[in-house]
C-alpha cells in the first residue's frame, strides 16, 4: 500500500488547486500552492461569489489540515462538507466549471477516505467524482479541461494493489494507467485550467508510477523555471525527485534553504523536515538524522511515514553507536501499533532489532544501501568490500551483499558486471527480510535484458518477478513489472505493424 499512499499524499494536494481563467482565482491558487495561509484567507473572503469563495475554503481547510495530518484538523476539513458542496452545486446552470468544481472536491474527498483507511467511503466519493466528470461531458462535451482529473482517476484505479480491488471492481472503478498517461500528457501539454497541476502530476506519475524518475525530475526544473516566485509544493518535489536519483547533495541543499518560503509567510510541510531527516540519513551523518527525525516526529500528528521515520530514528541512533537508544524507538513501534502506517518493512524490522540487536555485518549492509541510496556509490562500494574482507557472511547476508553490488554497477551502467551480481543474489537462499531481494533481482535483470532489447528473456524476468509473492514492497514492484510488460507489448505490437 505504501507506494500507493506516495502517490496519494501529493496529489491530495495538487487536486486542491483547480486554475481558473480569472486573475482573482489565479491569485488564490497561487498563494495556496505556495502554502501562504492568511492571505490565501483574505483573497477569498475578496471573491465576489459565495460558491467560489466555498471551493476555494475548502482547499484552504484541506492545506491547513495537510500543514500537521493532524487527524482533527482532517475532521474540521470534513465537517464543513455538504455546505461547501450545496454552495458549489448552486453556481447557475451555465457556468461551464459546476461540474469539475464537483468532480475536484469528490476527488479530494476519495484520497482524504484513503489515507483515512476508510475504502468503501473513498469507493462512494470516486464514484461521484466519475459521474460529474460525466455530467461536465454531456453539458460541455469532452474537454482537454477534464483530462488532468480523468487521467489521475486512471492511474490511480489503473494501480490500485489487488487486495483492494474487491472495493473498486463491483463498483466499475477499474482503470488503465497507459490511458492516464496519456491523458495528463494532454492536459499538461494544451490544457489552461489545471495546466501547472498536470505538470506536477505529470512528473509524479512519472517517478511514482512509471519509474521514470530522470523524466520526471527534468519536467519539474523545466516547469519551475516558468514561475515568477518560489513555489514551495515544487521544490519540495524536486527534493524527492532528487532523492530518488540518488542526487542527495541537490537535495538536501534544496531542504535546507527555507527563507524563500518562510519570509513569505508560507508554511511548511510537515514532511518538509522528513525528506530532511531522510537525506541527512543516506549521508551517513547519522546524529544529525537522528535529530531531525525528533523533530518531525514531535511536530507531526498523523500516521503515514510515522513507521518509517521511527524506525529509521531507532537505526540512525544505532548507527551512531547507541544502540540502547536505537531500541528503545524500536520497542515504541512494537507497544504503540496504532500509530503507524502500513509499512510492513519498517515494522517488521523494528521487531526484529527490538528483539536482537543487528549484529556487524547488519549494520554494514545498512550503511552500504544508505550510501547506494544516496548516490554514495565508492563510498558503499568500499564498506562491501570491507565487509567482504572482515567477516564470514551467511547465504542470507550474500543475498543482499551481491544485491548491493549489483545496484552499484547498474548505476555505473556497468550492466555485464550488475547481471552476474543479480544472479549471485538469486543463487542464495532469501528469507525473512532479504526475501524482498530474490524478486527485485529479477525485475533489474528483465531491465538489463530490455536495454539489450532482448524481449523474450525480458519478458521472462519480469514474468518470474511477479510470481514472487509475500514479500516486502510487492505492491510497488508488481506495478513496475506490469509497466515494463505493458512497455513491451506496446513495442512487440509497433514492430509487427511496422513490417511489410
Amino acid at each position: 500500500m505504501r507506494p500507493l499512499l506516495s502517490l496519494l499524499l501529493p496529489c491530495l494536494i495538487l487536486l486542491s488547486v483547480p486554475s481558473f481563467s480569472q486573475p482573482a482565482h489565479r491569485h488564490v491558487e497561487r498563494l495556496l500552492l505556495g502554502l501562504r495561509f492568511s492571505e490565501a484567507e483574505t483573497a477569498i473572503q475578496q471573491l465576489p461569489s459565495p460558491c467560489y469563495q466555498a471551493f476555494y475554503r475548502s482547499n484552504l481547510f484541506l492545506y491547513r489540515a495537510m500543514s500537521t495530518m493532524d487527524p482533527a484538523a482532517i475532521a474540521a476539513f470534513k465537517q464543513p462538507w455538504d455546505q461547501w458542496q450545496s454552495l458549489v452545486q448552486a453556481l447557475p446552470a451555465q457556468d461551464s466549471l459546476r461540474e469539475m468544481m464537483l468532480a475536484d472536491m469528490a476527488a479530494k474527498r476519495t484520497i482524504v477516505e484513503l489515507l483515512d483507511h476508510h475504502y468503501l467511503n473513498a469507493a462512494v466519493y470516486a464514484r461521484q467524482a466519475r459521474r460529474n466528470l460525466d455530467q461536465s461531458k454531456a453539458r460541455i462535451g469532452v474537454s482537454v479541461e477534464q483530462h488532468k482529473l480523468e487521467g489521475l482517476f486512471e492511474i490511480m484505479l489503473g494501480s490500485l494493489p489487488e487486495r483492494f480491488q474487491w472495493v473498486a471492481q463491483p463498483l466499475g472503478l477499474v482503470g488503465d494507467v497507459e490511458k492516464g498517461w496519456k491523458l495528463l500528457l494532454s492536459a499538461a501539454n494544451q490544457a489552461t485550467m489545471f495546466n501547472g497541476e498536470a505538470h506536477l502530476l505529470l512528473a509524479l506519475v512519472e517517478k511514482n508510477v512509471l519509474n521514470r524518475p530522470e523524466e520526471a525530475l527534468i519536467r519539474l526544473e523545466k516547469y519551475r523555471q516558468r514561475l515568477s516566485e518560489p513555489a514551495i509544493l515544487v521544490d519540495f518535489f524536486l527534493a524527492a525527485g532528487f532523492q530518488s536519483i540518488k542526487r542527495n547533495e541537490e537535495s538536501l541543499a534544496l531542504l535546507r534553504n527555507t527563507a524563500p518560503y518562510t519570509s513569505r509567510g508560507a508554511a511548511l510541510l510537515p514532511f518538509w523536515s522528513y525528506m530532511e531527516a531522510r537525506a541527512l540519513y543516506v549521508k551517513g551523518d547519522y546524529p544529525s538524522a537522528a535529530t531531525v527525525f525528533e523533530r518531525f516526529l514531535s511536530q507531526y500528528r498523523g500516521s503515514l511515514f510515522q513507521t518509517d521515520a521511527t524506525f529509521r530514528l531507532g537505526m540512525a541512533h544505532t548507527l551512531a553507536g547507541n544502540p540502547e537508544r536505537g531500541r528503545q524507538w524500536f520497542l515504541r513501534m512494537t507497544e504503540d501499533p496504532d500509530r503507524f502506517d502500513e509499512d510492513a518493512y519498517a515494522a517488521a524490522m523494528a521487531r526484529h532489532f527490538a528483539a536482537q540487536a543487528p549484529g556487524p555485518v547488519v549494520l554494514a549492509l545498512f550503511r552500504a544501501r544508505n550510501a547506494f541510496d544516496g548516490g554514495y556509490l565508492d563510498k558503499a562500494e568500499a564498506i562491501l568490500s570491507e565487509v567482504k574482507a572482515t567477516y564470514a557472511l551467511r547465504p542470507a547476508e550474500y543475498v543482499e551483499w551481491h544485491y548491493r553490488r549489483a545496484r552499484i554497477r547498474h548505476s555505473r551502467g556497468l550492466l555485464p558486471e550488475a547481471q552476474k551480481e543479480y544472479l549471485a543474489a538469486l543463487r542464495y537462499d532469501a528469507s525473512g527480510y532479504t526475501s524482498w531481494i530474490h524478486p527485485y533481482s529479477a525485475f533489474y535483470l528483465g531491465e538489463i535484458d530490455a536495454s539489450w532489447d532482448n524481449q523474450p528473456a525480458a519478458r521472462g524476468w519480469y514474468t518470474k518477478a511477479l510470481a514472487y509473492d509475500q514479500y516486502f514492497y510487492q505492491s510497488g514492484l508488481e506495478n513496475r513489472c506490469k509497466a515494463a510488460l505493458a512497455r513491451l507489448e506496446r513495442q512487440r505490437h509497433q514492430a509487427s505493424s511496422s513490417r511489410p
